[in-house]
């Protein structure tokens, strides 16, 4: 498509899906309401009878339930985002303190902050890990 490409009312065309318009919506009802109620009794309803390794006894579990135990299974297999998400989903995410500012000001990373003693030390534990690779430079380098 070339810029002297011209739309309809005349204004040139820059390139996108020729039958979108500027300015409308492509789905302007937005997502159904209630549609998270919907998904959410969805999977409630997909109960299933499960065996109980501990008592050898059929329980029912909902599908809720069953996600649940699966990422519970997963994370003591050692899937950490498994662990991470029913982390966050029982404790909620970590408190964040967020500093908001002037849009000019800049602030400086942590590791500029540090004493440079403290960044030879850290520099050289993660070397020994096998976290980062040489160290030339301001920072650590990520494999």
């Amino acid at each position: 498509m070339t810029m002297d490409e011209k739309d309809q009312d005349g204004t040139p065309r820059r390139g996108g899906n020729p039958n979108w318009k500027k300015g409308v919506s492509a789905n302007p009802g937005g997502r159904p309401r209630g549609i998270e109620r919907i998904v959410n009794d969805t999977i409630a309803a997909m109960t299933a009878e499960v065996e109980d390794p501990e008592t050898k006894q059929k329980i029912l579990l909902t599908g809720w339930q069953r996600l649940a135990k699966k990422l519970f299974e997963l994370g003591m297999g050692g899937n950490v985002p498994a662990v991470k998400l029913l982390y966050e989903r029982a404790f909620g995410y970590p408190k964040q303190n967020v500093k908001i500012d002037d849009a000019n000001t800049q602030t400086e990373s942590p590791w500029a902050t540090l004493p440079i003693e403290k960044r030879r030390e850290l520099l050289d534990l993660y070397e020994r890990l096998g976290i980062v690779g040489s160290t030339s430079g301001n920072g650590p380098t990520e494999h």
